[in-house]
């Protein structure tokens, strides 16, 4: 009798359980969110200009209320290079202080870093823009810079999770302005217009920590 007890006690274990969380994509707005995967992509084909396709992180931002996905272009353009060091600085804590012979060394580490346990079990504060298209489509896009606010910041702040109210001073600080149907020239994620919809070496032992 005691060992059916114990078998049915164990078979209810809440304590292993988790509370689910949302899979929708999130519109514009505040959120608590994790790194749940980096992944390092390198496309085939070529671009417009018939050059190689700029390789990229592609990353998983999740939290309670939805999940988001952006892409960070990997290359030695000053602009790439900053919103890469943001990126570590603000989810590793640190500047990157390394120096890489090429792309693929730039993005191996970066994947490796971004999905390990210690990096994936963080949350931050983060603002969620958006990017507006010539015919009233909203698509879902991190600022350039500053989408992470400091945890000290964020509480004195009063930071409240959620979407923006649509016509806010937030929402119209946050939603950029495009005079081109982005359809075509974005990775960023269109959301609907009325709900949280689908938006887009070894160095294994090399860690920053």
């Amino acid at each position: 009798m005691s060992n059916s007890n114990v078998a049915e006690v164990s078979a209810f274990n809440f304590g292993a359980v988790e509370v689910p969380v949302s899979t929708d994509f999130v519109k514009l707005g505040f959120y608590m969110m994790n790194v749940e995967n980096c992944k390092y992509v390198k496309p085939e084909g070529v671009n417009q200009t018939g050059g190689t396709k700029t390789p990229y992180l592609e990353i998983l931002f999740k939290g309670k209320l939805g999940q988001t996905q952006h892409k960070f272009y990997v290359g030695p353009k000053s602009g790439l290079m900053k919103q890469l060091q943001y990126l570590h600085f603000h989810i590793v804590g640190k500047e990157c202080t390394k120096n890489f012979k090429n792309e693929d060394e730039v993005g191996k580490y970066y994947e490796t870093v971004f999905n390990d346990a210690r990096i994936t079990s963080k949350s931050h504060y983060m603002i969620i823009g958006g990017k507006e298209d010539d015919k009233g489509n909203v698509w879902a896009s991190l600022p350039y810079c500053r989408f992470i606010i400091p945890a000290d910041m964020a509480k004195t702040n009063g930071f409240e999770e959620g979407p923006f109210e649509e016509g806010s001073a937030n929402y119209r600080q946050y939603l950029e302005k495009q005079k081109t149907n982005i359809s075509h020239t974005t990775n960023d994620i269109m959301l609907a217009p009325n709900s949280n919809s689908r938006q887009v070496s070894d160095i294994s032992d090399d860690m920053p920590f």
